[in-house]
């Protein structure tokens, strides 16, 4: 899918003056409208008006101000790299302290360049992308019967009436919007959907998603082509039990990016090369992160906290 993106320069730019209509939420419980919002009038604590209007040809979307230079500014632990390097474009993260609200998670800065996770006041863009987009729907007919003896078969713990077929916009590594499905347990697919829009509002790449039947129900093929999936009836790696993919509750992020790390094992292979978990690398999953935040707020379980082995491409509603 074609995608826009729209670059404004705004000038005089206070972030101190920079209000939000939603205040971020708690870090313990996820705020549906978490998302980044519009920015507000620079040098107006009064307006409601954002600094960047939607294009008449896109008129739903997303607007955020950046950083016009990036050596003036740091990523922010959080993931985000708006101007203010914070939670929202309307929070600050200056000198390790929020402003104004400290409910969103620790600040820190990952990458140290310019002020220490502030923008200077004159060096601010606004930039427009379309919203997020996503349909939650029964299993399609076709989708149906190439998961049959492939992905599913008989004996599997949930029936194909217990799945959805989430179909959604996602950021590519290559800078554009694409549409992906996932396959999920129908009671959680609300929560993923929001999750994952969530994590496309901060811009998180995610280089490919496609139900595993597109890979022949091969956990290691889906892996190798850095495929973000979902359900897969299938045991556990290494073991004889049911993977918590059978059940529809249990997501696979860039694999490649995001390994399963045993040891020596690593899986897939390719993944070897991120085995230091650079927040810098596009797709790459950190906590805090736009991908941890909205799923461990739910109290899901993340690989990345395992002990006895790491999983970081692994989300799962039970945290196994």
């Amino acid at each position: 899918m074609k995608h826009w993106i729209f670059l404004l320069f705004v000038l005089g730019c206070d972030s101190s003056k920079v209000n939000s209509p939603n205040p971020i939420d708690d870090p313990t419980a996820l705020d549906e409208t978490e998302s980044p919002p519009d920015t507000q009038a620079a040098g107006s604590d009064d307006s409601n008006e954002p600094q960047g209007d939607c294009p008449p040809d896109i008129p739903d979307c997303t607007c955020v101000i950046e950083p016009t230079h990036p050596e003036d500014a740091c990523w922010h632990g959080h993931g985000g790299r708006f101007a203010d390097q914070a939670c929202s474009a309307s929070q600050q993260c200056c000198d390790g302290e929020w402003n104004p609200m400290e409910t969103c998670g620790e600040c820190v800065c990952t990458q140290t360049t310019g002020t220490e996770g502030c923008v200077p006041d004159d060096v601010g863009e606004v930039v427009c992308f379309p919203e997020f987009t996503a349909e939650i729907s029964p299993i399609p007919t076709q989708l149906r019967e190439q998961m049959n003896d492939v992905s599913y078969h008989a004996g599997c713990p949930v029936g194909l009436d217990d799945l959805s077929q989430i179909e959604m916009t996602h950021w590519g590594f290559d800078g554009e919007i694409h549409t992906g499905q996932l396959i999920v347990a129908s009671t959680l697919a609300e929560l993923v959907r929001d999750a994952f829009e969530h994590a496309y509002n901060w811009r998180f790449a995610i280089e490919r998603m496609e139900p595993v039947s597109q890979f022949d129900g091969d956990d290691n093929q889906s892996m190798a082509a850095n495929n973000t999936s979902a359900f897969n009836c299938r045991s556990v790696t290494g073991g004889s039990s049911w993977s918590q993919h059978s059940y529809g509750n249990a997501i696979d992020i860039n694999p490649i990016q995001n390994p399963y790390v045993r040891g020596t094992t690593v899986l897939p292979p390719e993944g070897e090369s991120y085995l230091e978990r650079d927040p810098e690398v596009p797709g790459l999953i950190i906590e805090p992160g736009p991908v941890t935040g909205p799923f461990l707020r739910k109290g899901w379980g993340w690989g990345g906290q395992w002990t006895s082995l790491k999983d970081y491409q692994h989300f799962s509603e039970n945290g196994l």
